[in-house]
């Protein structure tokens, strides 16, 4: 399993301006994709939370240590 940050566009529901945010998450997943469905299904079915739009899913590097 590896950590992948996912980077999207979104905005609260009940913003009436509907100002975007950028936010970051970090899912353990197997690829990027899993990453981007975990994403989804965490905001998606949201009654507080828009997504506007996915922008990446990078893996975030393991120390060498």
């Amino acid at each position: 399993m590896k950590d992948f940050n996912v980077t999207a566009q979104i905005y609260r529901l009940h913003d009436p301006q509907k100002q975007h945010i950028l936010i970051n998450c970090i899912f353990p997943a197997t690829s990027s994709e899993d990453a981007i469905e975990q994403f989804k299904f965490m905001y998606s079915p949201s009654i507080e939370f828009q997504i506007v739009k996915i922008y990446s899913a990078e893996e975030i590097p393991q120390d060498a240590a």
